[in-house]
């Protein structure tokens, strides 16, 4: 597998929305859709018995990048 790139908090903020659905890839699967209207939700593409599947895993920034070490 190539290597990951990460996102930061700071180009998730600064992502605008275009006249289209967009994303930002974090890597491993994990994207950030930029929707026409500005909101923005995580998303996790794997692919199970040869076909794709996504899973929400909600907004942002209501999830956000940041670990908690709870």
């Amino acid at each position: 597998m190539a290597g990951l790139y990460l996102l930061t908090d700071a180009e998730c903020k600064a992502a605008k929305p275009k006249n289209k659905v967009t994303y930002l890839n974090d890597g491993g699967g994990l994207r950030l859709r930029i929707h026409p209207n500005g909101g923005k939700t995580w998303n996790q593409r794997a692919r199970f018995a040869g076909k794709e599947k996504t899973l929400g895993l909600g907004t942002y920034p209501a999830v956000t990048l940041t670990v908690s070490n709870r």
